[in-house]
Formats: structure tokens, sequence, C-alpha cells
């Protein structure tokens, strides 16, 4: 079994800034436009 754990709100660690990272890279890998920190935080 794996399990995949995401904290977006800094609970276990300040994530934030490295999730915010990837989501830009993976839209940027699939043609979307990068978004600025801020607007994926609100995510």
């Amino acid at each position: 079994m794996t399990l995949i754990v995401f904290d977006m709100d800094g609970t276990l660690i300040d994530s934030q800034g490295l999730i915010s990272e990837h989501m830009a890279a993976t839209f940027t890998a699939i043609g979307l436009a990068r978004q600025l920190r801020r607007s994926l935080a609100a995510l």
C-alpha cells in the first residue's frame, strides 16, 4: 500500500513553497501558463 500526504497548511512542515514550485513545473510541462505562487496558494 502506498500513502501520499499533502500538507498544504503547514501542519507538519512548511511545504507550501516546495509544493507551489512543483505545481508550477507541472503546469508548464503540460502546456499551461506558469502561475504565481500566491495564485497557487489560493487553490
